[in-house]
Order: C-alpha cells, then structure tokens, then sequence
C-alpha cells in the first residue's frame, strides 16, 4: 500500500495508500501520460544504473543485429527517379513508353573550342577526325562475364544516306557539306562529306558555315563571331544520335564505346583545339561523384564535433572530473543509432544522395539530447546514491527529450507524404531515425553516464579507468584553459537578465517580428532555378563541358531537345477518322504544304520531324489533307511500305499485337532551345496542348527534359506545402506535450520565424529554390524545433513568475543548447571546402539554420513567454512504485 513520490527537486515523499491529498485533484489525461512516461524512465534509469555493462552490452548486439540490413541497401542515383513529384504526368508517360519501347534515344556529344584563332579548314576537318574516330571505335566490354566486341553500329541510331547504305545519325554542320556528287566508293557518309570539303576553297567551306549558322535547324551547332566582313568560328557542337538501352548489358557495350571514343581522341595527335565530351557515361559518374567526392569532409566534421563534445561535457584537463570517456559514449551512440537507422530503412526504401546529410541531423539531434542528461545529472550532485542520481536525471529529462523527439519525428513523418521522392524517403529515414536516437541516449547512453559518475565517485582518472587520483586541497573546478566550471551557466545568467528587460525585450521582439514580416515577403520573391549540371563537380568533364557550352554558345541549353510522341492502343490506327486525326497533328507530307498540329508548335524546331505516318502518306501518294488509306488495305499497305528503303528505318518505332495491329507508335522530333528551365516548362505545356488538340486517344510528347521541368512546376507548391504541414504538425505534437497553447504558440514562432527568415536569406547567398534547398527546410524545421521545444518545456515545469521561469530555464539549459549547436555547427563548417552543389547548399543553409534556431529558440521564445498570460505554480510529482531501498 506504500508508493514512493519524487517532487520536481528530487525529495522522496512516502505516502499511504488512501491518505494522499493529491489524490483528490483532478489529474487530466496528458498530465497523467507524463506522469507515467516519467516513471517508465524513472525504472530505466535505475536499471540502467544497477546494470549498465549488460544494458551496454545489449544495445551493442541490437546495433549489429540492426546493422545487417545495411546489406539489403539499394541506392539511387537517378535523378528522374529521385527529383520527379510522384505520380506526375511526366512519370506516368515514360513508363508508359518503357513498356512499349526500353530503349531510348540520347545523345553522346562533343564541343571543340576553336576559339584561339584555328582556320576554319583547320576546325571543320578537326570535328570530322573526331565523328570519324567514334566511327571506327573498336573495343570490349565484359558482357555476362566474357569480353565482347563493340562497335558503333551496336549502340547507334541508323539512317539512310544513300540509296540504302546507312551511316550513324549524327547532327552537327558537316551535314551541309553532303554532296552526292562526291559519294566515295565504297560509299561512306564521312568520307564523302570528306571528299567534297576537300574540294572547296577556304572562301567556299566559309560561305556554307554561314549559311548553315541561318538554317534554324542547324544554328546551335556552330559559334560565329562576325568582324566587319569577317567571320571567326569560335565552336562546333556535333553528337551521335545513341540508344539508351534498358538492358544493362547493352549499357556497358553504350558506355564502353563512349569511353573508348573519349580516349582515342585526347591520344589523336592532330588536335587544333579543345575537345569537350558530354556523354552518358561521363554523366552518369560525374553525377555520382559529385557527392561521393566530398563525403571526406562529413568525416572530419564528425572528428571536429567529437572533439568538442568531449572537450566540454566534462572539465577537461582535470583528470577525473572531466568526461572524454563519456562524450565518445555520446557520439557513438548517435553512430549506434545512425548504423541501425540505415540498417532497419534499408528495408523500407532506397538510399539516395540526400541521406548522406542524415548523420549531421542526428548528431545535432543525439548530442542535444546528450547535454540535457547530463545537465540535469549534474543537477542532482546533492543525491548521493547513483543508481538513484541516474534514475531521477532520466525521470526528467526523459520527459522533455521524449517530447522534442517526438515532435521532430512527427514533423519529418509528416514530411515523407511529399511528393518528391529524394525528400520523402530522407524525411522517412530521418522519422525513424531520431526515434532510434532517442532509444540509445536512455539506454546505453544513461549506462556510460552511471559507470562513470561511479568512476568520479572512486576518484578514477577519465579514460585511464585503472589510475586513482588522490585528491588534494589545491584542486579545482578548472579546466585546461583555466576558466572554472559552470562560467557558461554564469554568462546565460547574466543574458538572461537583460533580454526580459522590458525596453529590450520588446525592442527585440519588435525587430524580430518586423524582419520576419520582411521575409515573408522575400518568400514570395524567391526565384526556383534547378539544373542537373549543378551537380557536377567542379572541373569534372561535363562541367568542363557546361563551362565550353556556357562561353561559346551563351550557356543555357544549347542544343535542340529531342522529344517522343507517343501513340497508344487505345485506337484503330486503320480508322480513316484516325488517320486523319494523325494528318492533324503530324501533318500530311514531306512534298507538300499539309502541316499539322506539331509543325506549327512555336517551340518546333523546323525540319526535324521523323515520323513513320508522314513518311507512309508520301510513299502512297496522298498529298490532299482528307485522303486517307482504305481501313481494309491499311495493313497491307503498311507492311509493304515497311520492307521499303525508306519504311525499314521505321520499324523500331511501331510496336505490333499478336494480330499484326499497330499497338503503338513512336514519332521524333526537336524543340528549339531553351534558355533555362522555365522555357523548359514552356514547351512541355504547349506541346501536350499541340497534342491534346489532335484527339488522339492516348497520344502525348515526352522528353527526359519534361521529368525535370515537372519538378520545377511544382517545386513551390511542394516546399510550401511541407513546411506549412509540418508546422501544423509541430503545434499539435507541442500542445500536447506542453498543455498549454500559449507555449506550443511560443514554440511555433520560434520554428516559423526561423524556417521564413531562412528562406528569405538565401537569395543573398545565392541559393534558389530547387530541391536541394528543399531538403535543407524540411532539415531547418527538424532542427530549429529542437531548440525551442526544450525552452518550452522547462518554462512549463519551472516554478515562479514567468519570469523567474525564463531566467532559471535559460541559466539551466541554455549552456546545453549552445553546446549542441557549437558541435553541430563545427561539423557542418567542415562542408565549407566542398566543391559539390549538394554539399555546399548544405553548408550555407546548415550554418543560417543552427544561427537563426539558436537566436530564436534562446532569446524570442522566452522573450514571448515572458509576455504571456502568467504561468500557474504547479509542483508535478514523479511517481514510481519501485521502492527507493
């Protein structure tokens, strides 16, 4: 009948059962979830103390255990897959197209730099060497264990030149140099546009290069400068049109080629200018690289948080009262945490670029969680027993670090419903994993703290556990550097006092609610930019490309985008009303003047039109717009037209049932350049809207550019909504752990104040709105709730006026926040010579988030408490029903 009670200054009251006062008040639901959270904590920190080596032990095999599922880890690197929304238009096009044709047209294109004066027969023959070395690519690629030949003809798209000899498509302004007249023996497209360059004066090849740089179809392949009357080439741009197979070995025979090409070049020693490749397998590792090549600064940010963790927890230099021992326990069990976070999500989702900023998060999250332990343990010096000293510093600062875990967790749970697959599985991953965080730090954490408070107690020297120290009059609190301890609790004090000042807490709440009303503003200014060049590292060879591209051609994207339109199964492609749907949107002949819905599109690059229906109404002679083929011949039709010269080059792109019926269809086409990804979406929209005016069932364009501009289509939404969502979120999940609207009010303000101020200040440094800074806000919510949750949770358990609250709760927890943000803060400054996009936008953004969420949760949340309705007196026992002896 006898139950113990521990009151808020670790005093044990004993009461009969039936006899206690308090048992008469009305204790409401959340109040008595607290209640026993704090005694469930109460049990584990006396457990943990009476058996810490075992508790250690445990979470250490729980760690490998969890650890296991790292194996099962899938990555992703592409970015469609990790940047697109989910769902979107685009998304749903290209697996529709990859089930009906896998294998997709790119580009493997060059630049030469001629731009040093090299004469234009000079230049023109150089980009012919250079098609001609990726003609004659002879190498191996391992291909299911054994090394195969590979070729160009293997991994190129074919194209009629001559009668029916074929070559590789290729695009750049030799095309203008193609003469029959001039046709080599065997015939060859290179050698014969060879042959006629050859037989032109300079004067001559000069006036073709002119004309072909007014040809809108080939402007974007050649740089012209024009001097008075004269002109100097500054760059050629030329590609290889190439099959982008979904087989992935067909991808090693495409990259081997491609590699092979880049080397025969850079060894060809009849080079005039600067050659920049940009091709898929120098993409595809550059992408890669871009993140990986800096993972070495996470390292030395981790070694540098280490450092001043354990430089700090304790008195360092005194050789028992300082905690190097227990710090390294702080930050290995965040490693404990982060290894069976990765571990457990392994099975949930994949792994992507953007996880690898998760072990920052759960450092500044795990250490923050550390300091308050170890604060409120430091409290309790007047409680003699550790067992019972662990006990009641967990009872309490289990509640509060259970609150903000929680509330961070629900936030980024919230987070992972976006649609943008790279945030939403990171948001998952960071969910799960601040609550793994939270299991170590009261387990194998609490553990480490009892087995060296026991060591202090047998004055044992930190880390050489076996050395006794014998204690002597003269020594101190000190540490190395000479200050005494508790000089921060002493700074916060004195802080403290000055900032509830009334002239000053209102000039800063006035100053920081008006900057606040500025950023807003500066919101709805922000300017989106995402480009997937970004990613390259710097001086990598497709950045070197980008930065070729960027000064010989204006930047942008320079060439014309290829683009697809689809055709489904979802109509009778002999229908005469559907050929003449066709004839609407694909027009009526190459001969003559029927042009259809594409052609007219304003983004259409002319004459760039390949389609198998144009090319079928010329070979049958239906040059009026409502001639059509006969339904009961159309087949047969078709399939002549399909063993023909020109029809042969069509067959990849018609895909046929069982029944020999068209089940669909693919046409090619360019659209013009755009000079950023706005224009991108421009062009997207208007052509589904060329197509959607056909009436074609089924029937839409896509390009790999259109995955891209979807996401900048709804980029703002997606980063408004989560944002919005997870403020929601943190207001519900604080006024539950804090009863008190008022404080989760205060809470709030502190993270919305920081969260807007944030996205408002990076335009100064640079950063637009894409999905990388996306990422950093759902981070900058995690984080900056963390700081101004702990404030309002002590402002809710302090006694006294709400000032006296503020005062005691910044004196007391204040050098434990900025201690978190210090060690967090130094590994996120290790990021700063990075050369990665990623890594950089972390790094300034990580740096303002720590700042903004340390001023705000540190100095605006009090100030606003203090302004609050007055906080009631309430002396909340902590009830455990395990007896104290």
């Amino acid at each position: 009948g006898r139950s113990v009670i521990i009151n808020d200054q670790g005093e044990k009251l004993e009461n009969e059962e039936g006899t206690d006062e308090d048992e008469s008040k009305s204790i409401s639901c959340i109040d008595f979830m607290e209640t026993k959270i704090s005694s469930m904590y109460y049990r584990l920190g006396f457990f943990c103390a009476m058996y810490p080596k075992l508790i250690i032990f445990a979470t250490i095999m729980l760690t490998v255990l969890c650890s296991l599922g790292i194996s099962q880890m899938r990555t992703e690197d592409d970015p469609a897959v990790l940047w697109t929304p989910k769902h979107s238009t685009s998304v749903r096009d290209r697996d529709i197209i990859n089930d009906s044709f896998p294998d997709q047209l790119f580009v493997s294109s060059f630049i030469l730099d001629v731009s040093e004066g090299v004469p234009i027969r000079d230049g023109i023959l150089q980009v012919l060497d250079t098609l001609e070395i990726g003609e004659n690519v002879e190498t191996y690629a391992q291909v299911d264990g054994e090394e195969e030949l590979v070729q160009i003809r293997d991994v190129c798209i074919k194209v009629l030149f001559y009668q029916d000899y074929q070559t590789c498509h290729s695009n750049s302004v030799l095309n203008f140099f193609f003469d029959e007249d001039f046709v080599t023996n065997p015939p060859s497209f290179f050698g014969t546009i060879r042959a006629k360059i050859n037989d032109l004066s300079d004067k001559e090849i000069e006036d073709v290069l002119v004309s072909s740089s007014e040809s809108p179809s080939n402007s974007k392949y050649i740089s012209l400068n024009k001097v008075n009357d004269d002109y100097q080439v500054l760059g050629y741009i030329a590609d290889f049109q190439v099959i982008y197979f979904s087989n992935i070995d067909e991808i090693t025979r495409l990259y081997a080629w491609e590699e092979q090409w880049l080397d025969d070049t850079f060894s060809s020693e009849n080079s005039v200018g600067d050659v920049y490749f940009n091709i898929n397998s120098v993409r595809s590792n550059d992408l890669r690289g871009g993140v990986e090549s800096d993972n070495k600064y996470i390292i030395i940010g981790f070694i540098l948080a280490y450092t001043y963790v354990i430089g700090v927890l304790g008195v360092l230099g005194h050789s028992v009262k300082s905690r190097c021992g227990l710090g390294s326990c702080a930050v290995l069990s965040v490693g404990f945490a982060t290894a069976c976070t990765f571990g457990l999500c392994s099975f949930l989702s994949f792994y992507g670029p953007v996880h690898q900023a998760l072990p920052l998060l759960m450092l500044a999250v795990g250490v923050d969680d550390a300091f308050v332990i170890v604060t409120i343990f430091d409290e309790l010096d007047r409680v003699s027993d550790n067992r019972e000293r662990t006990a009641q510093a967990l009872s309490k600062a289990g509640t509060a670090i259970t609150a903000t875990s929680l509330t961070n967790s629900c936030a980024y749970f919230v987070a992972s419903f976006t649609r943008i697959r790279a945030l939403s599985t990171f948001a998952l991953w960071a969910a799960i994993g601040i609550l793994i965080d939270l299991f170590f730090q009261t387990t194998f954490f609490a553990a480490c703290l009892a087995l060296d408070a026991h060591r202090q107690d047998q004055q044992r020297c930190d880390v050489l556990y076996c050395n006794k120290r014998v204690t002597k009059a003269s020594d101190n609190d000190q540490n190395v550097c000479g200050v005494e301890d508790g000089a921060l609790n002493r700074v916060f004090a004195r802080g403290s006092r000055v900032i509830t000042k009334p002239k000053i807490r209102e000039s800063i709440l006035v100053i920081a609610t008006g900057f606040f009303g500025i950023c807003i503003y500066g919101v709805t200014t922000l300017e989106i930019h995402f480009d997937i060049t970004d990613l390259y590292p710097k001086d990598s060879k497709s950045d070197l490309f980008v930065n070729a591209d960027d000064r010989l051609f204006g930047g942008g994207n320079t060439l014309p985008r290829n683009f697809v339109i689809y055709t489904g199964d979802e109509m009778d492609y002999s229908d005469s009303d559907v050929q003449r749907q066709f004839t609407k949107l694909f027009g009526g002949t190459n001969e003559t003047s029927l042009y259809g819905l594409i052609n007219e599109n304003e983004y259409y690059l002319e004459n760039t039109l390949v389609c198998w229906y144009v090319h079928f109404r010329s070979y049958l002679g239906l040059n009026e717009i409502d001639e059509v083929v006969e339904p009961e011949n159309f087949y047969t039709e078709l399939n002549q037209f399909l063993l023909s010269e020109v029809g042969q080059q069509f067959n990849s792109s018609l895909l046929f049932d069982v029944e020999g019926k068209l089940k669909a269809t693919l046409s090619y086409a360019n659209a013009k350049a755009a000079d950023d990804v706005s224009g991108e979406v421009d062009i997207m929209l208007s052509l589904r809207e060329s197509c959607d005016q056909a009436n074609l069932n089924n029937a839409f364009p896509f390009s790999q550019f259109f995955l891209f501009a979807e996401t900048h289509l709804s980029i703002r939404d997606e980063a408004l909504k989560t944002v919005l969502i997870s403020f929601a979120a943190i207001f519900f999940a604080s006024c539950l752990s804090v009863r008190k609207a008022y404080v989760a009010f205060a809470v709030l303000v502190g993270v919305a104040f920081s969260v807007v101020d944030l996205m408002a200040l990076v335009q100064f440094l640079k950063i637009y709105l894409n999905t990388v800074s996306v990422v950093c806000l759902s981070l900058a919510v995690g984080m900056t709730v963390d700081f101004s949750a702990h404030v309002g949770i002590a402002f809710v358990n302090g006694k006294g006026s709400n000032r006296q609250r503020v005062e005691d709760l910044l004196v007391r927890l204040g050098p434990a926040l900025f201690h978190s943000s210090m060690s967090t803060l130094l590994a996120v400054g290790s990021l700063a010579p990075s050369t990665g996009y990623v890594f950089q936008i972390f790094f300034k953004m990580f740096s303002l988030i720590i700042v903004l969420g340390v001023f705000h949760g540190v100095v605006v949340v009090p100030i606003v408490l203090v302004l609050g309705p007055n906080a009631e007196e309430r002396n909340r026992p902590t009830i455990s029903n395990t007896p104290l002896d």
